[in-house]
């Protein structure tokens, strides 16, 4: 299986942070290294977030990529983005433990208003909040001063940490059929998928929603090459895609009947035998990306409870707090999210890809020999969105949720194991022989 589906590129990182006694960021340099296949190149672009999370006059990026005898990498939840934040997010923690500083407010004090390689603005960013929020539900300022300061009754380390998060926001081009049938019931028609992420609900919510009627009344048919584009489930874009598409031929199929409701258009459907009105709409990006950088943020904290005599680490607390712009189904959001923590939990302690260095297959070649976390690995995990719409990137204001989940999600863990003992660990997973060298 992990010969021929992929893995995530492994990848080597060198980063420097200069920053003034009173915490302000002087200079970042990002040097990535990863490799790829003889049979196709894949970088793992890792230094694409350091122009992102924080202001720094001197910025210094570089990525090398090395050819092995192994598959060809493939994309992850959240490709580049999740091992460069692994480095970037580690090294401020450290910078703040330097500085004697507190790491919220390290980046607080660093927040960028701007792309640092493209110079747009960004916008809707609720980077702050996102700090806040997350370290008032947290509990944050109750965090002991010094590593190693706390422990359990029966010997363990407890210790916190915790980590920013960011992801691009994207969207492609979409189109929607949506017909009205004389019972007041819609269809709504797109090749669009639904990988398990909640497409088919967040379609019929947009329409319900455009119409003014009961979603109950809304059916959605997606996955067919015969309807109309309807994008892909990929890049964290599907509902930042088609929502819009949604909106615009609910609105179109009203006007295609002259009617401002369902119910007065089914009364015309009646009176005029017609079986049905319908229109298809489309969205797409346009000059807003040339106007504006457009992300998506987030905090993720954390507190571990590690016993040093076994390396053994158990995650007891976990509080995200999210910015996507407008949540279009607060459950199906925060699933996404606890999904993307649950990952970034097993990419952090267990998860790993490892090559026969005769043949350079995969040791590890099925799920059942792959370690990844169950329900025992998972504590309770707190999400909260916060911010406003994002009506600059799209007309309904909404940004894509998943792979921002995982964002940092190992970086606050190994914050937190330094916190719990003193040891900077800064290769994954954390394995207990590392917590125990």
């Amino acid at each position: 299986m992990t010969a021929n589906t992929g893995h995530r590129s492994e990848t080597e990182q060198i980063l420097h942070l200069a920053a003034t006694a009173e915490g302000e960021l002087l200079g970042i340099s990002h040097n990535a290294r990863s490799c790829t296949s003889p049979v196709e190149s894949f970088p793992e672009p890792c230094t694409s977030i350091a122009p992102v999370m924080y202001k720094a006059p001197n910025l210094q990026l570089n990525q090398e990529l090395g050819t092995l005898n192994v598959g060809v990498p493939t994309f992850m939840r959240a490709p580049g983005e999740t091992p460069g934040m692994w480095a970037m997010e580690s090294a401020m923690d450290e910078l703040a433990w330097a500085l004697n500083m507190d790491p919220v407010e390290l980046r607080l004090k660093n927040e960028t208003t701007q792309h640092q390689q493209t110079g747009l603005p960004f916008s809707a960013k609720y980077f702050a909040d996102c700090l806040q929020v997350g370290a008032e539900r947290f509990g944050w300022e109750n965090r002991a001063p010094q590593p190693r300061a706390e422990q359990t009754e029966d010997g363990k380390l407890i210790g916190w940490g915790m980590a920013a998060a960011s992801f691009p926001a994207w969207r492609t081009s979409t189109s929607v059929t949506v017909r009205l049938l004389p019972d007041g019931n819609v269809h709504v028609l797109t090749s669009g998928n639904d990988i398990g992420t909640g497409a088919y609900t967040m379609v019929a919510i947009t329409a319900a929603e455009a119409l003014k009627i009961s979603v109950d009344r809304v059916n959605v048919e997606l996955g067919d090459s015969r309807f109309p584009n309807g994008g892909i489930a990929g890049g964290s874009m599907m509902t930042a895609s088609l929502s819009p598409a949604v909106f615009q031929a609910c609105r179109d199929v009203l006007e295609a009947a002259n009617a401002k409701t369902v119910a007065e258009a089914c009364t015309q459907l009646q009176q005029s035998g017609q079986t049905h009105f319908q229109a298809t709409a489309s969205a797409a990006p346009s000059e807003e990306m040339q106007q504006w950088a457009f992300h998506s943020w987030g905090a993720h904290f954390c507190e571990v409870a590690v016993d040093e005599t076994l390396g053994q680490l158990q995650i007891t607390r976990w509080v995200s707090v999210i910015n996507i712009g407008q949540v279009m189904n607060a459950k199906a959001a925060a699933s996404q999210i606890r999904g993307g923590v649950i990952m970034g939990i097993g990419e952090a302690l267990m998860e790993a890809c490892h090559f026969d260095p005769q043949t350079g297959y995969p040791t590890v070649y099925d799920l059942a020999t792959y370690h990844c976390p169950v329900h025992a690995d998972i504590p309770r995990i707190d999400v909260t969105f916060v911010g406003e719409p994002d009506y600059k990137f799209n007309p309904l204001g909404v940004r894509g949720v998943g792979e921002i989940g995982i964002t940092s999600v190992a970086p606050a863990v190994a914050n937190a194991i330094y916190h719990a003992t003193g040891k900077r660990l800064r290769s994954l997973p954390l394995t207990p022989d590392k917590v125990m060298a």
